[in-house]
């Protein structure tokens, strides 16, 4: 099929004579294409067709694509790191700037690398809660990572206001598993960022963009290759090390994801680990409901700028924290019976170790248990007065009935 601009929507590659396509919506004007940008309707290898530009970063550029054989939406990852090289006089070919060949050549390598990381995340079982590969291309002197295409936006759309702890909630548990599935096969993300986490349309997160990944070595030890790699104020400090004893693992991740949760409760990213060394001071939830003090407690926890200080892998949170998530299932449970919904000022907060919220939970536990015991007498005080009046308008309805048939008796 040929497809043209004026007659065809780069969203959906329908037939659309109008700039807002009938089928998809997508309006034309939106698809705002630079000189770097590979033309619209590019055909690449296997029959796939590029679309609109889906978002770019410093180097790569994701764009809308469609499998022809069959019709399918794909999404086309295209090596382009603008700093280092640019387009050739076809608009498609990528060339180095001058000098820096080697360069390109060693992070292009980087990018294959991401792609077998994506397809060993797909061998028996498949980690759930990771983008999914379809197909890795060479052309026009570079390299095109094929994923399938997720209708939803990255959780950086979503993070620029605090949010609640029980939406923050339903992303982390999925993420948190992820996370486990990944580093029990020694594949480490190292560059877990708000731009990398994606919500569908169910908010189930997925993780994207697994250009830093790099797998541990038997002793789940490895020097971290890039200094600075990742996104400001999730970068945890050994990624910042040049040296032989900085090492990139779980506890790096775990780092990021305390960030994460930051972003979530706060509306904006943590303070890097460059300016906290140098006296920058995490933000403090004011006044915070249980869930989001424990919620806090783990961001705090994962932010530790002394790796040893943090939790050592997913199944450490899950022993620290585990109390909590159960609990937190129990009271989902009876918020979502409309019968027992007050029931859960019963629901008592566990105990952590080191933290300064230990004193105030102590407290808040123990007036919501007098709460709750206070709450319970007054309601049996409530059923016996109601019991009392039920039977004593039972009584005077029967003396009314008797004094009414005598006095129609004696009128006989």
């Amino acid at each position: 099929m040929n497809y043209h601009i004026t007659t065809h929507c780069p969203n959906c590659f329908r037939a659309s004579p109008s700039a807002v396509c009938p089928h998809c919506h997508f309006n034309r004007k939106d698809d705002i294409r630079h000189i770097h940008h590979l033309p619209l309707f590019t055909r690449l290898d296997k029959g796939y067709v590029i679309g609109r530009v889906l978002g770019e970063g410093g180097f790569a550029i994701v764009y809308a694509a469609l499998r022809e054989a069959d019709g399918l939406a794909f999404a086309v990852k295209e090596y382009y790191p603008e700093s280092l090289a640019s387009r050739g006089l076809n608009n498609c070919t990528v060339q180095a700037k001058r000098n820096e060949t080697e360069r390109l050549a060693v992070w292009q390598k980087r990018f294959k690398e991401e792609a077998e990381h994506l397809r060993r995340c797909q061998d028996y079982p498949a980690i759930a809660g990771v983008v999914k590969r379809a197909d890795l291309l060479e052309q026009n002197n570079t390299v095109y990572l094929v994923m399938e295409r997720l209708q939803g936006c990255s959780l950086r759309t979503f993070l620029t206001e605090p949010k609640s702890a029980q939406w923050i909630l339903t992303w982390l548990k999925p993420l948190l598993a992820t996370f486990e599935q990944l580093h029990n096969r020694q594949i480490f993300h190292r560059d877990i960022s708000p731009n990398n986490v994606f919500l569908t349309a169910n908010n189930q997160p997925v993780l994207m963009d697994f250009g830093l990944a790099r797998e541990g070595v038997r002793d789940s030890a490895m020097k971290s290759s890039a200094v600075g790699a990742g996104t400001e104020g999730f970068i945890a400090p050994e990624q910042m090390m040049n040296s032989a004893n900085s090492r990139v693992d779980a506890h790096t991740d775990l780092y990021s994801l305390g960030g994460l949760i930051y972003m979530g409760l706060h509306g904006e990213p943590p303070p890097s680990a460059a300016h906290r060394v140098q006296g920058a001071k995490l933000k403090r939830c004011q006044a915070p409901d249980k869930v989001t003090a424990y919620l806090e407690k783990l961001a705090w926890h994962c932010l530790a700028l002394d790796r040893d200080k943090r939790p050592e892998n997913v199944q450490a949170i899950k022993r620290e924290y585990g109390l909590f998530w159960q609990e937190l299932k129990a009271e989902e449970k009876i918020i979502s019976n409309p019968a027992t919904k007050n029931i859960n000022q019963k629901t008592i907060v566990p105990e952590f170790k080191h933290n300064e919220y230990d004193n105030a939970s102590k407290i808040s536990n123990i007036i919501n248990n007098q709460e709750f015991v206070k709450n319970e007498s007054q309601t049996e005080f409530y059923k016996l007065v109601g019991f009392f009046i039920f039977y004593a308008l039972i009584l005077l309805g029967v003396i009314t009935w008797i004094a009414l048939k005598e006095v129609n008796f004696g009128g006989y």
